[in-house]
């Protein structure tokens, strides 16, 4: 699940660097949030402890903290996406708040 995470993490460098912007750009980056948090959230499921990029362990309260602002920043993003938007507010990271 790393390989997704950091894959979705350098989407989203790339779609916001990008210039001119792409065409749906929003719901580009919507779509790199959610599968982002998803995989962190899975990382926490699986493993009680986890570290990203060689950084210090964090605890599962800490990783689904990070994947619940990334099912956020995707419902900020996803307007008039309805299938990212349900994804988003149906993840367990997110206590669907």
């Amino acid at each position: 699940m790393q390989v997704p995470r950091i894959h979705s993490t350098k989407a989203i460098e790339l779609i916001t660097a990008c210039d001119p912007a792409p065409a749906k750009k929003d719901a580009l980056l919507a779509k790199a949030q959610l599968t982002r948090g998803y995989s962190i959230q899975i990382l926490w499921e699986k493993f009680c402890n986890v570290t990203f990029n060689s950084g210090p362990l964090m605890a599962r309260a800490q990783g689904y903290a990070r994947a619940a602002a990334a099912f956020t920043a995707a419902i900020s993003l996803a307007s008039g996406e309805p299938d990212i938007l349900a994804a988003a507010y149906k993840s367990v990271g997110r206590g669907l708040n």
